[in-house]
């Protein structure tokens, strides 16, 4: 259809012929202007569909792969703050471990200074012993000595007993003899055979007195050499006592020198852990903070997450206004292609 056929000319003047004809020339050349700034501005819309459908469908892609990468960061912020609080239950049961320790030291310690005292008191005990050894070996000494005395007086006893004896031999010879000789002499001779025969009695009684002192004697010296051998066994016990007793002391000292060292030990022990404990509090306390940032992280990354999501819709509503101006702009350069004709 034409616009021209929209003004039908009237029977009129001549004049106004010609004024209708140019008012009508210049309506369709405003006409032609508005459907050339229509087919223009209709074109830029076409452009700008163009542009703006192929961006959108741009920030659809950016919009899935900022939405994908923002779940990777949520899940791996996620994962962290889970492993971060592990870590925290970790030094937590850590920290309980090494107070358990502390205190078994501090039980050890006690115990040393325990073992200490009786150490002391068993070395105290030692030396009473090795004393009381000393004042017996003393004791024994003396009466070795004695025994040695009597020894030698019972050897002189015997001596004196064999002197004996040989003298009452003698006197039961002499008066053996003077018996015989107061024979001879008959009646005068007999006081003289009574003195003899008492002498000879007595000389007799002499000889079997010391027969029984030199067994006696006997007797005596292999009970004293008995005794000597006993007590030099015994002496010799005595001495190994005495020795055991030292090594013991010794033993005891360094009893005391090694337990000694264990208090100095379960310092140096106590001061590391301290040290320890000190510096788990510090890292319990970073990841903590650094748990914490986590979990803020995690949850920023979820908010991001739904926001990335809500721009990912928006980004499609938007693709999808693009293409529905892009059918309106394709409808509207038709309309003003009829225009046109």
């Amino acid at each position: 259809m034409k616009f021209i056929s929209f003004f039908k000319v009237r029977s009129k003047g001549k004049a106004e012929t010609m004024a209708d004809s140019k008012k009508a020339d210049s309506k369709m050349e405003s006409v032609r202007n508005s459907i050339t700034a229509v087919k223009s501005t209709s074109q830029k819309i076409d452009d700008a569909s163009v542009t703006l459908n192929s961006t959108s469908k741009q920030m659809v892609t950016a919009a899935n792969e900022v939405a994908s990468a923002v779940q990777e960061v949520a899940k791996g912020a996620t994962e962290q703050a889970n492993e971060l609080m592990d870590a925290v239950n970790l030094l937590s049961n850590l920290s309980n471990e090494i107070n358990e320790v502390n205190n078994k030291l501090n039980a050890v310690k006690d115990k040393s200074l325990e073992t200490e005292t009786i150490a002391t008191n068993g070395t105290n005990i030692i030396n009473e012993l090795i004393q009381s050894i000393v004042d017996v070996k003393g004791s024994f000494d003396t009466v070795m000595e004695k025994f040695k005395g009597l020894s030698e007086s019972v050897s002189k006893i015997g001596h004196i007993t064999d002197i004996i004896n040989s003298i009452s031999e003698q006197t039961n010879l002499l008066a053996l003899n003077a018996a015989i000789e107061a024979a001879r002499a008959g009646d005068q001779g007999r006081g003289f055979a009574v003195v003899a025969e008492e002498i000879r009695k007595l000389a007799e009684q002499s000889k079997n007195s010391s027969t029984e002192i030199i067994g006696l004697v006997k007797s005596v010296t292999k009970e004293t050499e008995e005794v000597m051998i006993n007590s030099n066994n015994l002496n010799d016990l005595i001495e190994n006592q005495a020795n055991s007793a030292n090594d013991t002391t010794i033993s005891f000292e360094d009893i005391k020198a090694s337990v000694k060292s264990i208090p100095a030990v379960i310092e140096d022990t106590h001061n590391s852990l301290k040290n320890a404990i000190d510096a788990k509090n510090v890292v319990l306390n970073k990841v903590q903070n650094v748990s914490a940032v986590a979990e803020q992280v995690s949850a920023s990354s979820q908010e991001i997450s739904a926001s990335s999501e809500e721009m990912l819709s928006s980004a499609e509503e938007v693709s999808n206004l693009a293409s529905a101006v892009k059918g309106t702009s394709n409808e509207l350069n038709k309309e003003v292609s009829i225009l046109e004709l």
